[in-house]
């Protein structure tokens, strides 16, 4: 007989503990809290490398717990911004309620991968998952996962600027969180329907919708509610550009989301509440604002607000004629130009480019930022195409 050690059977030991502790601390810290939240950040990369072993041995109910644990009780992937890396996470908690055949977690997780590819900007992959999950939600008949599907579709709807269907979707979406008195599911799809009025001009009625739910989340002490609901109150005053409205709603978001460690929350505020300070032309606040909230979103995978507050940054180092901070700033947006949302922002960036190197006297680079606005900018973009045109002629000649 061998004396030599089993060294694979020693590996298998060694990564089943690994996973076991793992997933252990991940339900130990499946609260919602900033000292959890620290915890959780700290162990991250370990946390999700478990996931990936336990999906490969088919550890389907070990991963439906680390899964729901990083999810549904703590959201720390949310909280943190980390959604671009918690998708294979929900991938693998979706296929492993698929294999357990369980139908009710399966839609869960089938739910919360397409809000989650809504919230990053994959917009190919979100109207799919919505309808599967619209179908899994009919097959099972209750109230609660037919309202989480009828949300999904509101949101879906009203991302692909289908305003009216979004809203029939929006309003069956409440009716049956009402009937199931599911005040959580209540309050985001309150949330949402806040968000559609204001993209329809509607300020008065999406705060209709925003202040039913405020009392309802005082009521229940919900405050990741209330943050989420002042959150879309500030955007009311974004969406109408009633920027005192929305510097009124952020300010006080910050600190909330600060409170109870939602980051993700926290980032978005201080880069909207600088767009609303630049807007009523405090270029200075507006500085300090984004400056502090690129910081803050170093860690996170959040890469729509990444690419936006280096946008806005630009704008404003190119306003105060700080030319070469624009430029850094304006090179950090393109990296993010294959997300189609970023796309006409990108044309705007172009366009801002070639400015500071006219500033700069630097014509080559000038007509080579000017032939990008013509390439990134799309058919109805039609001013700032003939004022691409117009400079490169006025350059040429």
């Amino acid at each position: 007989m061998s004396s030599e050690p089993n060294w694979l059977k020693f590996f298998e030991d060694r990564e089943r503990r690994y996973a076991d502790f793992y997933l252990e601390f991940a339900q130990q810290n499946a609260r919602r809290d900033p000292e959890a939240y620290n915890n959780l950040e700290g162990e991250s990369g370990n946390l999700l490398k478990s996931a990936d072993w336990l999906a490969e041995q088919n550890k389907a109910k070990d991963i439906l717990k680390l899964a729901a644990a990083l999810w549904q009780q703590s959201d720390f992937l949310r909280t943190r911004g980390f959604l671009q890396r918690g998708l294979p996470l929900l991938e693998q908690a979706r296929q492993a309620a698929h294999e357990l055949g369980d139908l009710r977690a399966e839609f869960i997780w089938l739910e919360a991968l397409a809000d989650t590819h809504y919230s990053i900007g994959n917009s190919a992959l979100t109207p799919p998952l919505y309808e599967q999950a619209l179908t899994l939600a009919e097959d099972i008949d209750e109230s609660q996962f037919k309202a989480q599907a009828y949300l999904g579709m509101g949101r879906l709807q009203m991302d692909m600027g289908h305003l009216e269907q979004a809203a029939i979707w929006l309003k069956q979406a409440l009716r049956e969180y009402r009937q199931s008195q599911d005040y959580k599911g209540e309050i985001t799809t309150l949330t949402a329907l806040g968000n559609l009025l204001s993209l329809q001009n509607d300020s008065d009625g999406a705060v209709a919708y925003l202040e039913q739910g405020l009392p309802l989340a005082q009521a229940k002490q919900d405050r990741y509610g209330e943050v989420a609901l002042r959150f879309a109150l500030g955007y009311v005053g974004t969406a109408t550009q009633n920027w005192s409205m929305a510097i009124r709603h952020y300010e006080p978001v910050i600190e909330m989301a600060r409170g109870i460690g939602d980051r993700f929350l926290e980032v978005r505020g201080l880069h909207n509440l600088g767009e609303a300070w630049l807007e009523l032309g405090n270029v200075q606040q507006a500085v300090k604002l984004l400056e502090e909230a690129l910081v803050r979103q170093e860690t996170l995978d959040d890469v729509l607000t990444k690419a936006f507050t280096h946008f806005y940054l630009a704008k404003t180092y190119y306003i105060l004629n700080d030319l070469d901070k624009s430029l850094a700033q304006l090179r950090q947006v393109y990296i993010f130009r294959q997300i189609p949302i970023v796309v006409d922002m990108a044309a705007e960036a172009a366009w801002i480019e070639a400015e500071c190197y006219l500033k700069q006297n630097n014509t080559i680079s000038a007509r080579t930022a000017l032939q990008d606005v013509l390439n990134l900018a799309t058919d109805d973009m039609v001013n700032i195409r003939q004022a691409a045109k117009s400079l490169l002629r006025s350059i040429e000649s």
